[in-house]
Order: structure tokens, then C-alpha cells, then sequence
């Protein structure tokens, strides 16, 4: 009965409203704040994914002209084989392997064994 009537009085709505105001508000502004926070980790991780894509692409390019100069004859095992391939470090060492390869022989093993390393 007591709290019938002070449920019922002007202070006691008054309170509660300006609670309920100050609860919604706090909830909003957090929810933005999260929201903001996650938008950006969002950003900077698709960011990131689309610079290590462009890196990659710029990599194998560089790959593709090399052997393309040095073994033609290899170009489309290069890009067969490479097609897959997520490491910068992987497309490095290829690249290294088609400056030194003495012959189409030891770069065509070069590329087979990288191949097979990252299936492992």
C-alpha cells in the first residue's frame, strides 16, 4: 500500500524518469562507443587484408615477369602453382630461386617443392 503510493507521487515518478532518461542515455552513448570501436577494428582489419592482397598481386607480379624472362617455358606452372599461395615469405623465396636457378630444370623443382611445402 505504502508502495502504491509512492509510485504514485509527482517526486517519485520524477526520480524515475530522470533515472530511466540517465540509464538510456548511458546505454546509448556506450552502445556508439562499442559500435565506433568495432566499426574501426573492422576497417583496419579489412584495410590490412586488402594490403596484404595488393602485395601479394605486386609480388607475383614480379615473380611472373622474372621467370617469364629467365624461363618462359615456365610461366604457367608459375602461375598455376602460385595461384594459391597467402606468404609474402613464399613469393620471396621463389623470387630468389628464379634469380639463381641455373636451368628451367632447378626452378620448375624449386616450384614444386614450394608447392608441396605449403600443403604440408
Amino acid at each position: 500500500m505504502l508502495e502504491d503510493i509512492l509510485s504514485e507521487s509527482w517526486a517519485f515518478q520524477d526520480i524515475m524518469k530522470k533515472g530511466w532518461d540517465k540509464g538510456l542515455n548511458e546505454g546509448w552513448n556506450k552502445g556508439r562507443e562499442e559500435g565506433e570501436q568495432e566499426g574501426w577494428n573492422k576497417g583496419l582489419n579489412e584495410g590490412r587484408d586488402m594490403a596484404t592482397r595488393e602485395e601479394l598481386q605486386q609480388w607475383c607480379q614480379t615473380l611472373y615477369a622474372l621467370v617469364e624472362t629467365r624461363f618462359p617455358d615456365l610461366v604457367a606452372l608459375t602461375k598455376e602453382k602460385t595461384r594459391d599461395i597467402k606468404q609474402t615469405k613464399t613469393l620471396h623465396e621463389l623470387i630468389l630461386q628464379a634469380g639463381t636457378a641455373q636451368d628451367a630444370a632447378e626452378m620448375r623443382l624449386y616450384l614444386l617443392a614450394i608447392v608441396h611445402e605449403q600443403e604440408s
